[in-house]
C-alpha cells in the first residue's frame, strides 16, 4: 500500500517500488477522473509499444510527476524507462519515438529513455551519471515559492 504524507506526496522520497495493478488502483481506479483514464491508457499503450519495439523484455520504469498525487487533473504522467545498452543500440532508430519530445506527441507521456551500461563496460558512468540526475529530479518536488524543494517519493515499477 502507497503511503502519503500531509501534503499528498508520496513518502519516503525514494523510488518505491510498485506493481501496474497498485498504480491503476491508486492513481486511476480510487482516483475516477477522466483526464486519469486517459493518462493511464495512453501510458499503456506507450508502454505496450516500448516493449514490443524492446523485444518484449521486462522494462524498468520510475513514474513521477503531477499523476503520482492526488490532483484530479493532471497534466500528463513523467516517465523514465531504463533500457539495456545492447537492446538500445540495436533498436536505436525505432526508440527515438519514445522519448520526449516525440513522446508528448504520440503518447501524451513525458518520457525519456536511460541506458544501461554494466559495471564493467567504459560507459557505466554515464549510467550513474543519468540515474543520479533523474533520482535528484524525482524525489523532490520543483521549487515552491519560498524556493525550496520538499521531499517525495515516485514509482518504480517492472513492466
Amino acid at each position: 500500500m502507497l503511503k502519503f504524507n500531509s501534503k499528498g506526496l508520496l513518502v519516503p522520497n525514494s523510488n518505491i517500488k510498485s506493481s501496474l495493478s497498485e498504480f491503476r488502483t491508486e492513481f486511476v481506479t480510487n482516483l475516477p477522473y477522466e483526464k486519469r483514464q486517459f493518462l493511464y491508457d495512453k501510458y499503456i499503450q506507450y508502454s505496450d509499444k516500448l516493449k514490443a519495439c524492446c523485444n518484449n523484455i521486462e522494462l524498468l520504469q520510475w513514474i513521477d510527476g503531477s499523476f503520482t498525487t492526488k490532483i484530479s487533473s493532471p497534466g500528463d504522467i513523467d516517465l523514465v524507462t531504463f533500457i539495456d545498452h545492447s537492446t538500445f543500440e540495436s533498436n536505436q532508430q525505432a526508440l527515438r519515438d519514445f522519448k520526449f519530445p516525440e513522446s508528448i506527441h504520440q503518447y501524451g507521456v513525458d518520457a525519456y529513455l536511460v541506458i544501461v551500461y554494466p559495471i564493467d563496460h567504459k560507459k557505466y558512468p554515464l549510467f550513474i551519471g543519468d540515474r543520479l540526475y533523474w533520482m535528484d529530479r524525482f524525489d523532490k518536488t520543483r521549487r515552491n515559492k519560498a524556493g525550496n524543494r520538499l521531499p517525495k517519493g515516485f514509482l518504480e515499477i517492472l513492466y
